[in-house]
């Protein structure tokens, strides 16, 4: 919930940074990423694996400067949100997606670092840059990560926007959220462990004796 610094995560990178609003009131709790020439991540102490999701909501940071300044605040964008799913700590192994990158054009998924699936940041994706006093569109998005048996599934904002099927699925034992070059605002983590997948039904006829 971010309505106090959670134990339950470590952080890499300088640039987190706690805030705690009203502790009743979840919504005005989050922990920020500011990192634009940098990068960040939080990793989760528990192993969620093999299988599991990950969800989360992502707002503007701003940048006060004083109530007689003109401007008196500035939105950033959230860019090159990263979410890994790993073996380790490591966004080297696993699967890695990035959402908002490459010059807000892309989601692009990377398994064990290489690209494997991307998916193109067009006027229908659910999360569009229009740049100006609030950058993007909606100002608060919700992201979801699913790893289930050889399926990987990515979701904006309800919206299923990426799939991926792996011939060789890697297991999953750290989940970590960040990002680069960027400052975000995080809030609403969630994390659940998935029960595996059916196997699916063999359609070939038994042999005769």
């Amino acid at each position: 919930a971010f309505d106090r610094r959670e134990t339950s995560w470590w952080r890499t990178g300088p640039g987190w940074l706690d805030h705690g609003g009203i502790s009743c009131i979840l919504a005005s709790s989050w922990v920020s990423l500011v990192a634009p020439e940098g990068r960040g991540m939080l990793w989760s102490k528990d192993g969620p694996g093999p299988d599991v999701l990950v969800a989360f909501n992502v707002e503007e940071n701003t940048e006060w400067f004083g109530w007689h300044a003109k401007p008196s605040h500035i939105h950033y964008p959230f860019d090159n949100i990263c979410v890994a799913l790993s073996p380790d700590c490591d966004e080297g192994r696993g699967y890695r997606v990035e959402l908002n990158s490459q010059g807000r054009k892309a989601t692009v998924l990377y398994r064990n670092g290489m690209e494997v699936e991307r998916v193109a940041q067009d006027a229908s994706f659910p999360m569009r840059y229009r740049g100006g006093h609030a950058p993007y569109a909606p100002r608060k998005c919700r992201i979801a990560v699913m790893k289930r048996g050889p399926r990987l599934r990515v979701t904006v904002n309800g919206q299923s926007v990426l799939r991926f099927e792996d011939p060789e699925p890697v297991a999953v034992r750290r989940v970590g959220v960040g990002g680069h070059d960027t400052r975000i605002n995080f809030s609403h983590l969630e994390v659940r462990r998935l029960s595996a997948p059916p196997e699916e039904p063999n359609d070939e006829p038994e042999a005769e004796p």
